[in-house]
C-alpha cells in the first residue's frame, strides 16, 4: 500500500512532501544532489505506484495538487524533474484522476520561469500553471 513520502530539505536537495492522504505533493528548494538518480528514483517509483493504485481503483475519483517551487536545478535534476512531469502527465490522463500542477518561481527569476514554460510546452497534456511566488 502506498504511503506518504517525505524528505527534509538540505542545502543541496529539495524538500519533498508527498501527502497522499491530503492529495498534496510539494517539491521545493534547491536541487543539486550529489547522486541525482539515487535522490529522484524513489520519487519516480512512488508516483508509478500511485498511478497503479489509481488504475486499480478505477471506480473511485482522485484529486491531486502538485507544486514545484524549485529555486535552483542543476542539469541532472532538470532531466529527472522532466521525467517526473512526464509521469504526472500520464497520471493526469486517467479518467478518474483530477490533477493540477503549479510551477512556482521567484519573481524576476527568468531562468526558472522559462524552464516552467518550456515544460508546459513539452508536456502540453499536463494541466501545468506557471506563476510567480510573489
Amino acid at each position: 500500500m502506498i504511503k506518504n513520502y517525505n524528505i527534509e530539505q538540505t542545502k543541496i536537495t529539495p524538500k519533498v512532501s508527498l501527502k497522499l492522504d491530503e492529495g498534496s505533493f510539494i517539491i521545493e528548494g534547491d536541487s543539486r544532489p550529489e547522486d541525482v538518480m539515487e535522490f529522484y528514483t524513489p520519487i519516480l517509483e512512488w508516483f508509478a505506484e500511485l498511478e497503479h493504485s489509481c488504475i486499480a481503483a478505477s471506480h473511485e475519483k482522485f484529486s491531486y495538487s502538485t507544486i514545484f517551487a524549485l529555486e535552483y536545478l542543476n542539469s541532472s535534476s532538470v532531466i529527472f524533474v522532466s521525467k517526473l512531469l512526464k509521469q504526472l502527465m500520464t497520471l493526469s490522463t486517467l479518467e478518474n484522476v483530477d490533477l493540477n500542477v503549479l510551477w512556482l518561481y521567484i519573481e524576476h527569476d527568468e531562468e526558472m520561469k522559462e524552464l516552467g514554460e518550456e515544460f508546459k510546452v513539452i508536456y502540453s497534456d499536463l494541466p501545468l500553471t506557471v506563476k510567480s511566488k510573489s
